[in-house]
């Protein structure tokens, strides 16, 4: 009755917010009842390719969750970052399904969980099953939709995997969705590359950008430029029904030939971050670094550069979406009369092949070898202002964590502190350790980093005291420098999980007992980033 009542809620929330309907997967067994794509295969997301597809479930949680197909539990994960619930399923050809997201498993599995963590004293967990212990059974419902992770809306995320765990393209599995709309077209923008040289090899780096032109405008358009060599990107979505998402594929042909062609269908996981440099102030490139691939890039020909001279070039770019409706604008490029040779890499530019240190009173930065994707030019400096504060260009992007030290004036404090960053995709980051009277830290963006301390405690509130009529008991956290890093919450003295949920600021838990309307004692306890504690203690009804 109540998968009955789960249903029909489903159906009525679609009709009332959605007059199109999206469609339904062609493939037997459907992760939803009702389809709405909100989040293509392959999209640029921050840093990473998007590894799946997000379905909405209409800003509600509690829809049930279908397996893709007959298999095992390989993995439950916990956590209120990432995948928040997630549950892995390994299938008989050794593909995985992900289901990410959730609001609570279908039991065993929860069960399976909760004794886990009640064991383990932890509300975090990233478990794996003995295989084949938990089985399930094509269409089994293994979940309920949810909000929890880095989800900032309630929403199902349903990724599908090959044996060697490598995200694919749900069409490789007999997917689809009906989609005959084609991707729309916002920008184009027009860069100049450096030129570097290496090992008496010129590789084009770093893009600076030109001007940007609408389709409308540039459509059929013959575009002067200054430079001999220039790359471009573009800002487009895809639109699904009354629902956008990104673009999954895009191409760039030159004189009939396509030098570019980047088709999302696989994505491993070591390679995720070649999305930071596939991106340029939000708009998508037609370029790819010196020495950069992929496994979902199909074509790249001088890197995506075009050769500008005086003989007019013709020029088509496309995008498409997950379902191969693409949409084009063609125009032709020629060089300016004053043409100008594309500007070469200077001395004060990094390089990923050499370590760099830079001193100064308070801050010392070390970027090692490899820190960099490509040759840029990486300022390092302090802060004009009177303040703990050192900044380090903000655009260029990050492969891997480099090291910041900082010994401060006074070492009171030493383990309150913290970088404030601003510029970066990081906003706050402590200390990886602390020798003595330096702070260490390994950050993962370049930005401005700002000296704190934080000697707040967080806080903790209730909205209400009575739950008899709840699902579940919400307790409000919250701190507003550092982050939560811990939390513990008793019931009459006894240790329950509880689920922290990052965007609404609040713990959730889900009583393995229906409510009695007795008065018990709740207490909760929670630590922020840099060690400050705060504790609650109330009467509650449940």
């Amino acid at each position: 009755m109540a998968t009955f009542l789960l249903k029909k809620n489903s159906i009525k929330a679609f009709l009332l917010s959605f007059p199109i309907l999206c469609g339904s997967l062609v493939a037997q067994n459907k992760p939803l009842d009702t389809l709405v794509l909100t989040g293509a295969f392959g999209e640029i997301r921050g840093s990473h390719f998007h590894a799946g597809w997000d379905f909405s479930t209409f800003g509600k949680e509690g829809f049930p969750i279908y397996v893709h197909d007959s298999g095992y539990v390989y993995r439950i994960r916990i956590s209120p970052y990432g995948y928040g619930r997630a549950i892995y399923i390994k299938h008989p050809d050794g593909s995985f399904s992900v289901y990410a997201h959730l609001r609570k498993f279908a039991e065993p599995f929860e069960e399976y969980l909760r004794n886990y963590l009640l064991r383990n004293k932890t509300n975090i967990a990233d478990i794996y099953p003995p295989a084949g212990k938990l089985i399930v059974r094509r269409g089994e419902i293994i979940g309920f939709s949810g909000n929890s992770g880095s989800s900032t809306g309630p929403h199902l995320h349903f990724e599908l995997r090959n044996a060697k765990e490598e995200p694919l393209s749900p069409l490789k599995f007999g997917y689809s969705l009906p989609d005959n709309k084609k991707p729309q077209w916002k920008w184009v923008r027009f860069f100049y590359p450096y030129q570097y040289i290496q090992n008496k090899d010129t590789a084009y780096t770093f893009l600076t950008p030109l001007f940007a032109l609408s389709p409308q405008k540039l459509n059929g358009r013959v575009v002067e430029v200054p430079y001999k060599k220039i790359a471009v990107g573009f800002k487009g979505y895809d639109l699904i029904g009354s629902r956008s998402t990104g673009i999954a594929r895009w191409f760039l042909m030159v004189d009939d030939d396509t030098i570019f062609h980047f088709k999302a269908d696989r994505l491993p996981y070591p390679q995720m971050k070649v999305a930071t440099v596939m991106r340029d102030r939000k708009y998508n490139l037609y370029f790819v670094p010196y020495g950069i691939t992929h496994a979902s890039l199909r074509k790249s020909e001088n890197q995506g550069v075009i050769t500008v001279g005086e003989k007019t070039r013709k020029i088509e770019v496309g995008i498409c979406d997950n379902f191969n409706n693409c949409n084009t604008i063609a125009f032709s490029v020629v060089c300016e009369k004053q043409c100008k040779e594309n500007p070469r890499i200077k001395n004060w530019w990094l390089t990923p092949e050499k370590d760099t240190t830079v001193k100064f009173n308070e801050f010392t930065v070390s970027i090692g070898k490899g820190t960099l994707w490509y040759p840029a030019p990486v300022k390092i400096a302090e802060c004009n202002e009177k303040r703990q504060c050192v900044q380090i260009t903000p655009s260029v992007p990050v492969r891997k964590p480099y090291e910041i030290v900082v010994k401060p004036t006074s070492d009171k404090n030493l383990n309150k502190a913290y970088l404030q960053v601003k510029g970066g995709s990081q906003k706050v980051i402590t200390p990886s350790q602390i020798n003595g009277s330096e702070l260490v830290f390994k950050p993962r963006t370049f930005g401005q980093f700002e000296l704190r301390y934080d000697t707040i405690k967080p806080r903790i509130w209730l909205k209400q005291t009575d739950w008899q009529l709840k699902e579940y008991i919400q307790i409000f956290i919250d701190d507003r420098e550092t982050g939560i890093k811990k939390w513990d919450v008793f019931i009459d003295g006894e240790w329950i999980p509880a689920e922290y949920y990052l965007y609404e600021k609040a713990l959730r838990i889900y009583m393995n007992e229906p409510p009695s309307g007795k008065q018990r004692t709740l207490k909760v306890m929670v630590k922020d980033k840099t060690g400050n504690t705060k504790t609650l203690t109330k009467t509650i009804v449940y």
